[in-house]
């Protein structure tokens, strides 16, 4: 679950340049985007709570905290553990937008 933390925070530097993340959604329209949560978390001691999805062939997985009922931070990384390429960030960007 470290390993899974520390690559959501590097993916989410990498992705802080597009507009990937949607920051404010809530958390129906995260689950309507990513479908139910694979792993539900519970609120922490600051009130936040952080949900992991994975894609529906399981290859990616998407990790999101929400403060409030709405998202604070957004992350990506593969389950793999291989670094994300370009094509994939694009092809990712892509659908989302498409989705929206």
């Amino acid at each position: 679950m470290k390993h899974v933390l520390v690559s959501a925070a590097v993916m989410i530097l990498t992705l802080s340049s597009q507009t990937v993340a949607r920051l404010g959604n809530t958390e129906d329209q995260v689950n309507a985007l990513l479908g139910k949560p694979t792993d539900p978390g519970k609120p922490d001691s600051d009130g936040t709570t952080t949900n992991m999805y994975k894609n529906a062939t399981g290859d990616y997985i998407a990790v999101v905290r929400f403060l409030k009922g709405r998202s604070v931070a957004e992350s990506h990384s593969r389950t793999d553990r291989h670094e994300v390429s370009q094509k994939e960030l694009s092809m990712y960007t892509i659908s989302l937008q498409c989705l929206i």
